[in-house]
């Protein structure tokens, strides 16, 4: 608002000129005579009189405009220290930044693609797809949300849906590291080991501090026969993320392999502490327990592998063919 005092209230006359006899005529003022300096003062006089108000109406028209650039400031720094919290395995602190984030700035993309990666980290899968959602609405190109749908998706064991997102986000950012990773994960569990590894071997080249990209690939080298290779990898994964339960599994998978029993279930039940809802690694548990005889504990493993994992999905599929190995069958849980 301009700091000029307000117009007299309407009806009120800024002068009030005395009235002339009724008759008299008005005489025409003399004229003087042109002034070119005069003309250009007023020339000068009419720019600034203009300038002064255009200076008013564009401080009117953008007065939350200063309030609303400094929020979307605020909310690119939060959502960087957020970020950095997720580095750092706390997800519901990560959240919570997130949260106050988009608060500030509803309508960038990123920040809701990002909000999405650590609600899906706290086990809100639902809340993370509703911010897939709404970063996709605001930005059908947002390569990040495509890329954590697909995340979620595949988590989900919905794998076509999960590779159709995948692929799309890295035709729009090949450097995802963590999406190549994601899209080998569901090629594996579609069976389709030869994409996986070429993904792993991708993600790999894009960064190699992906520990789950090294976890992946020691599952593939695994199922093909390269055990040393395959535990290679798998310290890879530790040394890089100890935190991740992926590359703990992974080890475990090689132990038992290698008939290391101790160190196989050593490591599954790490990678149970780190993440409860690894069906992989209870299984590589039950199936240690079992050959040591302990059918009780094995049993229990076992069953809550089932429990983590969708019907007809990949994941239960694994979890049924070591069942029947172990004499489990369904209708003696």
């Amino acid at each position: 608002m301009s700091d000029s005092p307000a117009n007299p209230p309407f009806g009120d006359p800024v002068f009030a000129p005395a009235p002339f006899p009724v008759g008299t005529p008005i005489a025409p003022a003399p004229r003087k005579p042109f002034s070119p300096l005069g003309a250009f003062v007023l020339v000068l006089v009419c720019i600034f009189v203009l300038a002064v108000a255009g200076l008013a109406i564009l401080a009117f028209l953008t007065g939350t405009g200063t309030d609303a650039s400094s929020g979307r400031r605020r909310a690119i720094a939060l959502n960087a220290e957020a970020i950095q919290l997720l580095k750092q395995n706390q997800a519901s602190a990560a959240l919570a930044k997130f949260v106050e984030a988009t608060t500030l700035d509803p309508e960038n993309p990123r920040i809701f693609s990002n909000r999405a990666l650590a609600r899906h980290l706290t086990g809100d899968n639902a809340g993370a797809l509703n911010d897939c959602e709404i970063a996709l609405r605001l930005d059908p190109n947002e390569a990040g949300a495509l890329a954590n749908r697909g995340m979620i998706r595949g988590d989900s064991m919905e794998l076509d849906l999960a590779i159709a997102d995948l692929d799309r986000a890295l035709a729009l950012d090949p450097s995802m590291a963590l999406a190549w990773c994601n899209r080998g994960a569901c090629h594996m569990y579609n069976g389709d080991n030869e994409r996986a590894y070429a993904d792993f071997n991708e993600a790999l080249r894009r960064d190699d501090s992906t520990a789950e990209a090294y976890a992946g690939r020691a599952m593939i080298r695994f199922l093909r026969g390269e055990v040393d290779d395959a535990l290679e990898d798998a310290d890879a994964a530790i040394l890089r993320n100890r935190r991740s339960s992926q590359a703990w599994m992974s080890r475990a998978l090689v132990h038992m392999s290698k008939k290391s029993d101790e160190e196989a279930e050593k490591d599954a039940t790490t990678a149970i502490e780190l993440g409860p809802q690894n069906p992989m690694a209870y299984l590589i548990r039950g199936e240690v327990r079992a050959a040591a005889g302990n059918r009780d504990t094995a049993r229990a493993d076992l069953d809550q592998a089932v429990k983590l994992t969708a019907a007809g999905s990949g994941r239960r599929r694994f979890v049924d063919q070591f069942r029947q190995q172990l004499g489990y069958a369904e209708d003696k849980k």
